[in-house]
């Protein structure tokens, strides 16, 4: 404020026209979807870079130095962290050196790249990036697939959508539900969204290919709606609108896959009902999935 008083600029809405201006040419960094992102303005992107690599990093080529983790009694954080990916505030606090802590975490949750953890009582954040192990088991039940085939599976795609859904159930947990704590792997991912919709994840890189898995038929509508909105969701605020897919959705009478538009047409169950067809007011059932979506508002790091 004080370099634009310099330059004559009195009002606080000139600052904020100015500051627009210069983030949308590059010479600075200022976001402003929270208070916290707001109150920074970063004129150095080395810092902002640094601070993301400072969690979001391979540990086996860029570790920590262990003897000032173990001397501040937080290696079990540590491991914790690059093993399950679940972070504790300690650790960010002692990572980030105490230096913008609100600033970093509203950075990462922004961007999908951090989410809450509040399974089990705990309070602490999610980092899915970090997950390690591969889960290597079958899977089974009715599948709708998102095929990428036709361009490419994204690295972070996968992780992003295992985090919108981790803060929706943690949410939904602040608020006093009652939900299981999540099994997580780099690739699948066992998740109730809310009480009585749990839905199983599958990502298969190979194949250019994310699923969708229910045990039964009983919400395949709705987690349908989720998947996709949540899909559509990332694709607009972490990919620039550049990702393009195929969904397919498996006939339970026969268990082939076949395309959306044609389930669509056919009114083909338990993908499709003639009560989703209605007006607003049967709608207000996903209301508060928008609701939570427009959260997570765009973020452009970018020039």
């Amino acid at each position: 404020r004080k370099c634009a008083e310099e330059a004559g600029i009195q009002s606080l809405n000139e600052i904020d026209v100015a500051l627009k201006l210069f983030h949308e040419r590059g010479m600075l960094t200022h976001l402003t979807t929270t208070e916290n992102l707001r109150n920074i303005i970063v004129i150095q992107p080395q810092w902002l870079m640094d601070g993301l690599g400072q969690v979001i990093r391979d540990q086996n080529h860029h570790s920590f130095d262990m003897e000032k983790v173990v001397s501040v009694g937080l290696e079990k954080d540590a491991q914790r962290m690059f093993s399950k990916g679940i972070a504790s505030r300690d650790l960010l606090e002692f990572v980030w050196q105490y230096n913008e802590i609100p600033f970093f975490v509203d950075l990462m949750k922004s961007t999908m790249l951090l989410s809450e953890w509040s399974f089990n009582g705990e309070q602490n954040f999610l980092i899915p990036s970090l997950l390690q192990t591969c889960y290597e088991g079958s899977v089974s039940g009715i599948k709708c697939n998102f095929d990428f085939s036709g361009t490419f599976l994204p690295n972070g795609l996968f992780a992003r959508l295992i985090c919108l859904c981790v803060e929706n159930s943690s949410l939904h947990i602040q608020k006093g539900g009652m939900l299981p704590m999540p099994r997580l792997y780099k690739n699948y991912a066992v998740l109730d969204f809310e009480q009585g919709l749990r839905l199983r994840l599958l990502e298969e890189k190979s194949a250019h290919k994310i699923s969708l898995i229910l045990d039964s038929d009983k919400n395949a509508s709705k987690a349908l709606y989720i998947l996709v909105s949540m899909l559509r969701k990332v694709n607009e605020d972490a990919m620039g609108t550049g990702l393009t897919w195929a969904t397919y959705v498996q006939d339970p009478q026969n268990s082939k896959m076949i395309p959306l538009e044609e389930a669509r047409m056919k009114m083909l169950k338990p993908w499709f009902h003639v009560k989703d067809l209605l007006g607003s007011a049967e709608k207000t059932k996903y209301l508060d999935l928008a609701s939570f979506l427009e959260s997570f508002s765009v973020i452009d790091l970018k020039p």
